[in-house]
């Protein structure tokens, strides 16, 4: 449940009752720590998903992610799965910062064949609040129910953080600001989000974790998820990293736009790997750090008409001939946009499109049931 809808139901019971609710904050603050009891659980063995090509499995994630909640989410995956022969394994969806953690949903994703990956937007906190603790006993909330859930979960707060469209992100003046009025700006370059630092978000997601960690919630997989777009002025991702040790995957979100023409968009490949892409400007700043991560491409689609589906069989290829690439998450929505435009990721576009979705996604690599993974240490110390 969202803050928000806390407050308006305790609003509402202050008209039927005399009993007042008070600072809704303060009564969930004090709930929320009395739902916390201190337990053990078995840990989870998290080593065989954060790296499904070790120790011979070679088996990538076949994502797929969704507008709406898990249980939504759930059962489109299952109905593109129906039709093309290859249930996704992992399914995304987006949940706004300080809620509580859908276990129902989440547990039902697990329990159909797919790692829950949740992307978590802090809609509403600065940056600085969270680093000095004021949500903390949301963080910790949040936390003893992923921990309570007893499931492997992929997880990320504050997602795509170096672009200017965010209110966690960076203002790049010559993207969100520059010649630019009213709405036209960019969200990071309004209000309080201005005085953002690359710092502050790796500040803010260590402090994040921390509090996972005090809580007890090792049964999560941590996306740090920037960008593939650039500007000018934006400072470089390694300015964004938390660590070593606050990272598990790197979750780059590249989509393949067109702007209504068929020819000027830049393929998948070349966004990642091409020069000045983004596994490129990784594996330089990080002085070589990027391929000892893996790397999921975590949001992406092709808003094509006519080369959809080379998109499709280009992204395929992409994953499956990079090693250091775990798999990808296809945005398959189709929305429109803050400037008003309207995208049009849904694979089932055209029928040459669902054809290669379907053609694809039976490669016996991409996909399988994540619980049926098994750690091998043997071949894991080989290398394998």
């Amino acid at each position: 449940m969202s803050r928000r809808l806390t407050g308006a139901l305790c609003a509402l019971a202050m008209i039927f009752s005399l009993a007042a609710c008070g600072d809704p904050a303060l009564n969930k603050k004090e709930r929320q720590q009395a739902e916390l009891p201190d337990i053990t659980l078995p840990k989870v063995d998290l080593r065989p998903l954060l790296s499904p090509k070790v120790g011979g499995q070679d088996r990538e994630y076949l994502g797929v992610s969704y507008e709406g909640s898990p249980q939504e989410g759930l059962e489109k995956r299952n109905a593109l799965g129906e039709k093309s022969g290859k249930q996704p394994n992992l399914v995304k969806y987006f949940q706004e910062w300080g809620g509580d953690f859908d276990i129902k949903g989440a547990k039902a994703i697990h329990d159909a064949g797919a790692l829950p990956f949740v992307d978590t937007e802090p809609l509403q906190e600065d940056l600085d609040e969270i680093i000095a603790g004021k949500w903390d006993y949301m963080i910790r909330a949040y936390a003893g129910q992923v921990r309570d859930s007893g499931i492997p979960i992929a997880y990320s707060f504050g997602h795509e953080f170096n672009g200017w469209w965010y209110r966690w992100g960076y203002c790049s003046k010559s993207k969100g600001l520059t010649g630019k009025t009213g709405d036209a700006i960019g969200i990071a370059c309004r209000g309080d989000s201005l005085k953002n630092t690359p710092k502050q978000y790796a500040d803010a997601w260590k402090h994040v974790h921390d509090e996972f960690e005090k809580v007890g919630a090792t049964n999560v997989i941590w996306v740090w998820s920037p960008n593939a777009a650039k500007a000018p002025d934006q400072p470089a991702l390694k300015e964004f990293y938390p660590g070593d040790g606050y990272v598990d995957w790197i979750g780059v979100s590249g989509y393949m736009r067109f702007g209504g023409k068929q020819a000027d968009a830049t393929p998948i490949d070349d966004i990642l790997l091409g020069p000045g892409g983004t596994f490129h400007d990784l594996t330089k700043e990080l002085n070589g750090f990027a391929p000892t991560k893996p790397i999921l491409i975590a949001e992406t689609g092709s808003d094509a008409v006519k080369r959809k589906p080379a998109d499709i069989k280009t992204l395929f290829a992409t994953v499956l001939k990079n090693h250091n690439f775990i798999g990808f998450v296809w945005f398959d929505v189709k929305k429109t946009e803050d400037a008003g435009n309207t995208v049009n990721y849904l694979i089932n576009t055209s029928p040459a499109a669902t054809a290669a979705w379907n053609k694809y996604a039976a490669f016996q690599k991409m996909g399988g049931d994540p619980r049926d993974l098994r750690y091998d240490a043997k071949a894991a110390a080989n290398g394998n």
